[in-house]
């Protein structure tokens, strides 16, 4: 009588995993590593992968090294899928156009015109520039936003002190006064006990409203109506609108030199331009 198979009832059970593969110091670290995939990492790739086919390797080869020397597991995991695909018979602007969140559209595009007109490596080094010069762009905004949004964290820290510690204090002096007080030191009063008593119901309420506007913004119409709300805000706005226009000027320029046609490289522009109507503008002028 024949024995009966592996996997089935009956059968000998299957051989327990090993500690190493998913569990373990291994498992830890792999876990550990694996952070998100910034632009900074995809700009680094782009720059080796362009030095290595300029040097005459082959595109599995590149990939299967830079996966060796990747340091991110997440991003590990992306570039030997990278690599299964290609081996499988696809191309590699394919490949990319898998993995949205890591390669966007522009990035796919532009390894397309380069595998189209056989200059890779040029494409992918014009790639890493433009990112390096995207991120420069976006820590400037950042170190510049950074002084109000102190000065402003600090005011409100200051108000918040003052009704809560000063206020009721100057209470207990006023009330032994014996007399009404001002409609205005009333007001300033009772918003100091609502802030000691009722506090949770303000945190509830911002609470709400942060979520709420988050997902609205999720929506064509809520992204539309909050991408305009931006832009006419006093500072923010002129600053939202300087970035979006020199991104817009830095990607149709780095599309147009990579051989991507007008129509296709605004219409590119558009969906990266991170602002709903500074994109209905650019398809505007595209029609």
């Amino acid at each position: 009588m024949a024995a009966p198979a592996k996997g089935v009832r009956g059968g000998a059970p299957p051989k327990p995993k090993k500690r190493g593969d998913n569990g373990g110091f291994k498992g830890w670290l792999e876990r550990a590593n694996a952070a998100p995939i910034t632009v900074a990492d995809v700009a680094v790739f782009s720059r080796q992968f362009s030095t290595m086919i300029n040097a005459g390797l082959p595109v599995l080869q590149c990939l299967a090294i830079i996966a060796d020397q990747q340091s991110n597991a997440s991003f590990r995991k992306v570039i030997n899928a990278i690599k299964d695909d290609i081996g499988s018979g696809g191309n590699l602007s394919d490949a990319m156009g898998k993995h949205p969140a890591v390669f966007n559209e522009l990035y796919v595009n532009m390894v397309r015109s380069g595998e189209l007109g056989g200059v890779l490596d040029v494409i992918l080094d014009r790639l890493s520039l433009y990112m390096e010069k995207a991120e420069a762009l976006r820590r400037k905004i950042k170190a510049a936003m950074m002084y109000p949004t102190i000065v402003v964290s600090v005011a409100v820290l200051v108000v918040v002190f003052l009704m809560v510690k000063v206020i009721p204090t100057f209470q207990e002096v006023f009330a032994s006064f014996g007399h009404e007080l001002p409609p205005l030191t009333r007001a300033v009063v009772a918003v100091s006990d609502f802030l000691q008593h009722s506090w949770y119901i303000l945190a509830g309420v911002i609470f709400a409203v942060v979520s709420g506007t988050k997902a609205f913004g999720r929506t064509p119409r809520g992204a539309y109506f909050l991408d305009g709300v931006l832009l006419k805000l006093p500072i923010v706005g002129n600053m939202q609108l300087k970035s979006a226009v020199a991104k817009f000027c830095r990607t149709l320029g780095t599309l147009l030199k990579s051989g991507v046609p007008i129509l296709e490289a605004l219409e590119t522009v558009a969906k990266t331009a991170g602002n709903k109507r500074v994109e209905e503008v650019i398809n505007g002028a595209r029609i």
